[in-house]
């Protein structure tokens, strides 16, 4: 066998391995926008519910018609819940719940917390204190933004 012969088998193999690895690299690269893509869709779709969370529970709280689980308004001229309350934001069943002093639940909101920060996502499972309407508020658009 001359050498030109050996060059070229040696080229056509070396050809075929280069072809195999950018036909491998593009796939992999394709996968990637496909998930990156899934992950937009679904970020997307996590602000938006967090959005119509927000405004549901704006819309609860100025309406002041929030009550525990279970309690029915007993004389539609009770008095609001006062605006100083405190609250205790934690995970409940992979979504956040927003609880009262008292540990009843006031709201639900539809956001899955592994959406959140690890670091958020820790202080969700030990419950986050919060002293005022305002700083709720405050805490929830945090993530709407």
């Amino acid at each position: 066998m001359d050498f030109s012969k050996l060059f070229a088998i040696l080229a056509s193999f070396l050809l075929v391995i280069c072809l195999t690895l950018a036909l491998t690299t593009l796939t992999v690269l394709r996968n990637t926008v496909e998930e990156a893509k899934q992950t937009k869709e679904e970020a997307v779709e996590a602000m938006s519910r967090l959005d119509q969370a927000m405004d549901q529970l704006e819309e609860t709280v100025t309406a002041g018609n929030f009550q525990s689980p279970g309690e029915l308004p007993s004389d539609k001229n009770e008095e609001p819940i006062s605006p100083t309350v405190s609250f205790c934001i934690r995970e409940a069943n992979e979504k956040i719940a927003i609880l009262n002093s008292e540990g009843h639940l006031i709201y639900l909101l539809e956001i899955s917390p592994a959406l959140l920060p690890r670091e958020d996502r820790e202080a969700l499972q030990e419950g986050i204190s919060i002293s005022s309407w305002a700083e709720l508020f405050s805490w929830i658009q945090s993530y709407s933004n």
